[in-house]
């Protein structure tokens, strides 16, 4: 086994221990005491919130594990063309959950020190900004719903508009952070001058798309489209470069 395989399989144990293994030993622990007599107001609160970390840690944790096979799948084929690839369902409810999860950490120590009161505040308010984010953003910093690549350009999916960019207009392309968490970056050319097509081509969506663009490059988080950062930065340097790709 080589060193970034036996750190790999150190995060993996570390993060199974934090958030699956500790909230579940926790949660039988207050359990028990509730049976031998502890305080029940006191301490249901806090088993609630461990029940919510252990239930969020678990799924995060067989998440983990089916992400790795799809990047491993992924990164052995090529990336379809003219297919509308948006990321898949688990994979929000994943990155959802791990904010939840952390949410249900911080709920729990502060059940625990006696103020439950603060701790279901704290986690309503997470919580509904987490469902006006989705709402909004489809739980993406960008916006940017879904990406279909073209024998021409990559397209662009956002909640009310779309924006075609030809491969003329993209350019460097830069993987951002480690293998398990990629962030690609991807230049931009100018719009006026790029010949970038915007659906529906109105002025409020050729602006909101030269907003979109302003700075030159567009950042996308991991899993952007159901792809690993890996796969993301070859689907556009394949179509940058013009090289040939499966077609469905």
């Amino acid at each position: 086994m080589d060193e970034d395989a036996r750190r790999s399989r150190r995060r993996r144990l570390r993060r199974f221990s934090v958030f699956v293994g500790a909230p579940f030993l926790g949660l039988a622990s207050v359990l028990v005491a509730i049976a031998w007599g502890a305080a029940p107001g006191r301490w249901w609160p806090v088993a609630g919130f461990l029940l919510l970390w252990a239930l969020a840690g678990a799924y995060t944790w067989v998440a983990g594990i089916a992400l790795r096979r799809r990047m491993t799948r992924l990164r052995q084929a090529p990336v379809p063309r003219g297919v509308r690839l948006a990321t898949p369902l688990w994979i929000k409810v994943d990155r959802l959950l791990t904010m939840l999860g952390l949410a249900a950490v911080l709920g729990t120590v502060v059940a625990a020190l006696g103020f439950p009161g603060i701790a279901v505040g704290v986690l309503l308010v997470l919580g509904g900004f987490l469902v006006v984010a989705g709402v909004a953003g489809n739980f993406s910093i960008t916006g940017i719903q879904a990406l279909t690549f073209e024998e021409g350009g990559v397209r662009f999916h956002l909640r009310a508009w779309a924006y075609f960019v030809p491969w003329t207009a993209i350019g460097d392309i830069r993987c951002i952070g480690p293998d398990h968490f990629e962030m690609v970056q991807v230049a931009i050319a100018d719009l006026d001058a790029a010949g970038v097509a915007v659906s529906p081509d109105t002025p409020e969506s050729r602006e909101a798309a030269r907003s979109r663009f302003s700075q030159g490059h567009v950042l996308f988080e991991p899993w952007t489209a159901g792809l690993d950062g890996g796969t993301l930065a070859r689907a556009f340097a394949d179509g940058k470069a013009g090289t040939p790709s499966e077609v469905n």
